[in-house]
């Protein structure tokens, strides 16, 4: 049987605490997996771009598989020790916790890479104050990380040892982790609304993808209040406790908050679809002259395709539609969609798009 300092009303918290930490663990995890697999499929099938941000997203999603897999041990071996049963001895709880935290540090290094190849992917070689601040907004939060990781795997910081010269050295470590993160998540989420601000888009596709990016920006949120968790009062089990489902909401959130940035295109294929059905799919319409035509400049090409505003050649067959306007895309040489130097037809506003109506070399 353990001894705890804890009075029974205060053991009472701390079981309650407990079962909350577990029950928002797995609902983070439910939550963010099936925006990983939305997002998975919107790449892969309706986009066909799956790329490195997408492989370290799912990498950030195993990650965090395994994090709630060790917090889940973790509570429940201190349930049965709060309950007066002991289960596992000290030294395997110490080493499920610092595995609990390794997988957490990792899962959220692993978002920001792939937040980081994402924006990487919008702006290009002549956005250079853009690519710097995601450089440093990745850079900066992983290195803490890696050492904080090192500090829980190589020292006594993450143990029931009574003295340990290393353990306000890891709480400082862990901190400045929470900080550069939290200020990380507001940084990228300002980046996407300034990526929505420069898009040329509808009003309607503004507000809709306005939508996403403010329920994507509650990862920012999530970490502000992680921060928070340091300064409440209460015990130190308490307070750990309290910290850790921050770190469980703050993960899952990002992940899902991330995933939501991707799928507009997949809200405009099921209203697409849905028009089709409404109108019995027979509209049919003959290619009027065109009334506009506009000239983007190549740092919008990967935007375009990457919210999925634009159609790859021949995705629509043969069906022509009516345009509402003309774009001549001049594609980005050094994005990873692009082909030979060529001015690819498109049209956007209609809501469904034609495919490619020709192509002219530059």
């Amino acid at each position: 049987m353990t001894e705890w300092d804890q009075s029974p009303e205060e053991v009472q918290v701390i079981l309650h605490h407990l079962d909350m930490c577990s029950i928002i663990s797995w609902t983070m995890l439910s939550i963010s997996t099936v925006a990983g697999v939305l997002r998975i499929y919107v790449r892969s099938r309706l986009l066909k771009t799956f790329g490195w941000d997408d492989g370290a997203m799912v990498l950030a999603q195993f990650f965090f598989l395994l994090c709630t897999i060790f917090v889940f041990l973790v509570n429940t071996w201190g349930t049965s020790s709060f309950n007066g049963i002991q289960t596992v001895d000290y030294d395997t709880f110490s080493w499920m916790a610092r595995w609990a935290y390794g997988m957490y540090i990792l899962t959220v290094i692993s978002i920001k890479v792939s937040l980081s190849l994402f924006m990487f992917r919008i702006f290009g070689p002549h956005h250079i104050r853009e690519r710097v601040l995601i450089h440093i907004l990745t850079i900066v939060p992983a290195a803490i990380g890696l050492i904080a990781l090192v500090l829980v795997n190589a020292t006594c910081a993450v143990t029931f040892a009574p003295v340990c010269t290393w353990r306000r050295t890891f709480n400082y470590t862990s901190l400045s982790f929470s900080f550069a993160n939290s200020l990380a998540d507001i940084a990228f989420a300002s980046l996407s609304f300034l990526i929505l601000w420069r898009m040329t888009m509808t009003l309607a596709a503004k507000i809709s993808a306005s939508i996403l990016f403010l329920m994507g920006s509650f990862g920012g949120l999530a970490s502000v209040l992680r921060v928070a968790a340091y300064f409440q009062p209460g015990s130190d089990v308490l307070q750990q406790i309290r910290y850790s489902t921050w770190s469980m909401i703050e993960a899952g959130t990002c992940i899902t908050a991330v995933c939501l940035f991707t799928l507009r295109p997949l809200f405009r294929h099921c209203t697409c679809f849905g028009s089709r059905l409404g109108t019995g799919g027979s509209s049919q319409a003959k290619l009027y002259p065109y009334r506009a035509s506009t000239i983007l400049n190549k740092g919008h090409v990967a935007e375009l395709q990457t919210h999925g505003l634009t159609d790859k050649a021949g995705s629509r067959g043969s069906e022509v539609k009516e345009p509402e306007v003309v774009v001549l895309v001049a594609e980005r040489m050094d994005s990873r969609f692009s082909r030979a130097s060529r001015v690819e037809v498109y049209t956007l506003e209609s809501g469904l798009g034609t495919g490619d109506l020709g192509t002219r070399g530059v």
